[in-house]
């Protein structure tokens, strides 16, 4: 019977995609039925609706997206809505449905697509779910078609609706009518690239059709007006698979080769029902082992078949068990499958004891899930084989091993003798004791049929040698339990005893072994040994910690002493050193302690020192020790005060190692710093006077460099390093030299940097500034020693500021009398001065040296009026002789102030 499946545009689903819609469901949580689920046809300008029923047979909720793949090219731009997404409970189903408007200028051709089902959140290891097809585009039905246009017509006449039915391997023939509509004599072609070309033959008329019109066999050849016959035959293969085909045919002109003329035909492949089985015999004699046999099932139609096995025994009470691999079977079309069958005897009491064996007949039935003809059922024989010889030997050793039972349990509950004591259980409490405590070792055990037991002797002997440590120790039993040991044991259905004290106390490993007696003969009935006990020696003492109270100290100025911030003079006494830290586990267990200094290269800086700790803590300690759990001693002085690296090392004498030093540990690196003293630059004076930060001096290239007398003093010691940059480089704590300086424009920096034995500096700059002079140098006055007074603002001089104090300016030893430039800075103002003036926008130019002055002079000018009149900074004109000196200046007006041009540069 064939099951319809319902059709969608005209198209019904081939009998195997139905059989792949009803399989999908019970495989895999998601079941998917897509339809149409394989190729179809749409003629252009038409709607195709694709439908998807999704069903979530899991036992979970599920989000799941529908999309046509962009791979599908055009027909997912054709798509409206090409992506879309459910959310299903489980045991539920929905349905999506795409809209495809194929457009009437579509080109007739088969286009594949691609439908993807995807829950990535729910069902990933099940998903994506992939359906591949073809959508065959058809030309539109409305198409115009001229009047001269050859037509043709394909007979008999088919529509999606009414297929034309064809079996696979029978030919059938289609006729094709041909008309030639046209005026002129034409040539006809006809075509189907839709199937292969082993699968139909196209048959054109020969010979003459009209008078004078001869024709090809590969073509049709039509007078005006008239019309042919081209025959078609159609023979599909058998393994072709059942369902609806629809090719399309092209009618080509020789005379209008920009004309295609094109139809379908409607085939539906009918389905053919064949199933081949085979049951071939693998094992069919058993005995232990179960029977093989292999089914082979071949599908020699067009379907895909699902077939259910089953297998019903010829007997009235079945004997075997049977099991398929697989048990259900899925064959495609022209396909073979292969299942195996296993058989196994049960009921082994029926197994025949001698002959020739036990036929178990057997028929293996098909059954077809959707109901199709399935052939008719296979027998097979199994042959249950005899049981072996040596089964017949094994019931009659059996038999006689019933029979001997039966006298041992006579002779077990009448003749047996009395049963010897047997050591069920020895063993010491404890497997660890420690010699501190005083303990000894105690023993515990169990010995069964005590009333049979005469006497117990236990010897403790080492593990290792065997030689006796405990003395051997025997109790007698004969009068019952003797009096030693009636408080630690008792008599029941087992001797019982608990905590026997022995006489090992000594530290050590013992290993206790007890041999019990029998009253029968006074024989050895049992003996047995306890695990090895261990009997700890007392707690050496330990090193907890042990190190300095810090890791760097600093070596002290005085005497180089050391000091630490840790440690007060008062406490190391006149200087501190370095103090140690230690801390020391079973204080009572020391016999002495012993310390010791070294270099890192080993030698010995603090001699050894041993303290005695028999008597407790020794004088020398006891300020700096405590020792109620753990001798614990803090800050304990080494009068090691000198610079360097050392390590102390503590070493323990225990009590018992026979003054053997047995523990030590050792300090890390301790380090005392050499002794930096406090850095300061007392003084940096250029020509006898301390230095300003900036100087200006008026340079001329053509002149030779000048010499200056620069002096300092730095505060420091031998590891303090000073320099003067950027020559002569490195110099003494205190010192002076002669310094020249060039006569080029720019500027110069001469610094003094001072540099501790740990990296720490300090610098101290003077920079000089090198200035062309004017362009037009003003006339010297004949007034001498008296600066410029410019007029105030009002004109007057009733408002005065008062004078500048000119500095005395030092002339660098070896340079008196010589035509030299001496610089000078600008000297500021005094606080008195500033103070006296009025609130006025008012700054007070700083003097200006001209020639060489000499080193007692002094440089005076009169007072000045209080004008708003800029600071220009310090300058040095020309090349005067040291001896001259500037004694007075005329009163300037105002139309004797320097352009801007001479005013040389300033400086802040």
């Amino acid at each position: 019977m064939v099951q319809q499946i319902p059709s969608n545009n005209g198209h019904a689903l081939s009998l195997n995609d139905a059989f792949k819609q009803e399989i999908s469901t019970s495989t895999k949580p998601l079941a998917i039925i897509v339809n149409p689920s394989k190729s179809t046809s749409v003629f252009a300008g038409e709607i195709f609706e694709l439908r998807v029923t999704v069903t979530n047979q899991g036992n979970q909720g599920a989000i799941i997206n529908i999309y046509i793949d962009e791979s599908s090219g055009l027909l997912r731009q054709w798509c409206s809505s090409p992506y879309e997404s459910l959310a299903l409970a489980n045991h539920s189903s929905a349905e999506v449905t795409f809209r495809l408007a194929i457009p009437m200028n579509a080109t007739p051709n088969t286009y594949k697509y691609l439908l993807v089902i995807d829950a990535p959140q729910h069902y990933p290891e099940d998903t994506p779910i992939r359906h591949e097809a073809q959508l065959q585009v058809l030309p539109p039905v409305q198409s115009a078609v001229r009047v001269n246009d050859p037509t043709f017509a394909i007979l008999p006449a088919t529509s999606a609706i009414q297929p034309a039915a064809i079996q696979p391997g029978q030919p059938q023939d289609i006729k094709i009518v041909v008309y030639n509509r046209s005026d002129r004599v034409d040539r006809f072609r006809l075509t189907c690239p839709d199937l292969p070309s082993n699968w139909f033959t196209i048959t054109y008329p020969e010979g003459l059709v009209e008078e004078g019109l001869v024709t090809e066999r590969e073509s049709l050849a039509l007078n005006p007006g008239a019309k042919g016959h081209i025959q078609l035959r159609l023979l599909f293969p058998l393994n072709i698979k059942a369902g609806n085909y629809t090719p399309a045919f092209c009618l080509s002109s020789v005379n209008h080769l920009d004309l295609v003329l094109m139809d379908v035909v409607y085939l539906q492949v009918n389905p053919i029902y064949k199933l081949m089985p085979e049951l071939q015999t693998m094992i069919a004699k058993v005995g232990q082992e179960a029977g093989w046999f292999r089914l082979l099932l071949a599908n020699s139609g067009n379907t895909l078949r699902e077939i259910n096995l089953s297998l019903l025994e010829g007997t009235e009470k079945p004997i075997c068990t049977y099991s398929f691999s697989p048990e259900q079977v899925r064959i495609g079309a022209q396909a073979t499958s292969q299942i195996d069958l296993r058989v196994k005897p049960n009921k082994w009491w029926r197994r025949p004891w001698f002959g020739k064996g036990l036929p178990i007949q057997f028929y293996v039935e098909f059954v077809d899930t959707y109901k199709l003809p399935v052939p008719e059922r296979l027998e097979g024989t199994l042959i249950w084989e005899a049981r072996p010889l040596w089964h017949l030997i094994l019931l009659a050793l059996t038999g006689i091993g019933v029979i001997t039972s039966l006298i041992f349990l006579i002779w077990w509950f009448l003749f047996r003798p009395p049963t010897p004591p047997k050591i069920a259980e020895f063993a010491s409490i404890s497997s660890l004791y420690q010699e501190a405590t005083g303990d000894a070792i105690s023993l515990s055990w169990q010995i069964r049929n005590p009333q049979q037991l005469q006497a117990i002797k236990i010897v403790g002997i080492s593990p290792e040698s065997g030689i006796a440590l405990s003395s051997a120790v025997l109790y007698d039993f004969s009068q019952g339990i003797p009096r030693e040991l009636q408080d630690f044991c008792k008599l029941e259905r087992v001797l019982n005893c608990q905590n026997v004290r022995t006489d090992a106390q000594q530290a050590g490993n013992y290993v206790f072994q007890m041999e019990i007696f029998a009253k029968k003969g006074e024989q050895l009935a049992d003996s047995q040994k306890t695990s090895t006990i261990k009997i700890g020696a007392l707690a050496l003492p330990k090193i907890v910690e042990f190190s300095s109270t810090q890791p760097i100290y600093q070596e002290i100025a005085s005497g180089l002493d050391t000091i630490s911030p840790n440690i007060s003079t008062g406490e190391g006494g006149a200087g501190a050193s370095i103090a140690l830290n230690w801390k020391i586990a079973n204080p009572e267990q020391l016999q002495e302690l012993k310390l010791v200094g070294r270099h890192l290269d080993g030698t010995v800086i603090a001699p050894l020192k041993t303290y005695n700790l028999l008597n407790g803590i020794p004088s020398e300690l006891t300020l700096y020790c405590d020792s109620k759990t753990n001798l614990i001693c803090r800050k304990v002085p080494t009068n090691v005060r000198k610079a360097g690296d050392y390590i102390f090392e503590v070493l323990l004498v225990p009590k018992q190692a026979n003054n053997q030093v047995t523990i030590s540990q050792k300090t890390e690196n301790i380090r005392i710093n050499y002794y930096q003293a406090p850095l300061r630059i007392l003084e940096l004076a250029v020509n006898g006077q301390e230095a300003l930060p900036k100087y200006i001096l008026q340079g001329n290239p053509l002149n030779p460099a000048r010499n200056f007398v620069i002096s300092w003093k730095v505060a420091g010691d031998k590891n303090t390093k000073v320099e003067l940059l950027p020559s002569p480089g490195t110099v003494s704590l205190e010192g002076a030299i002669s310094y020249p300086i060039s006569q080029q424009v720019g500027s110069e920096r001469i610094t003094l940097l001072v540099t501790g034995i740990y990296g720490q500096k300090l610098s101290r700059t003077v920079t000089i500034e090198k200035v062309s002079p004017p362009l037009n140098p003003p006339s010297k006055p004949d007034v001498k020693g008296v600066l410029p007074r410019p007029l105030s603002p009002q004109g007057t001089d009733s408002e005065k500021l008062p004078a500048p104090k000119q500095r005395n300016l030092p002339i660098a030893p070896g340079e008196a009398g010589k035509n030299s430039s001496i610089f000078a800075p600008a000297a500021p103002p005094s606080p008195s001065s500033l103070l006296s003036l009025p609130k006025r926008n008012i700054a007070t130019p700083p003097p200006v040296i001209q020639g060489n002055p000499q080193p007692n002079n002094l440089f005076s000018s009169p007072s000045l009026p209080k004008l708003n009149i800029p600071t220009p900074p310090p300058l040095i004109q020309g090349n005067p002789q040291p001896n001259n000196l500037s004694s007075s200046t005329p009163s300037p007006t105002s139309s004797m102030q320097p352009s801007p041009m001479e005013i040389p540069p300033q400086f802040d």
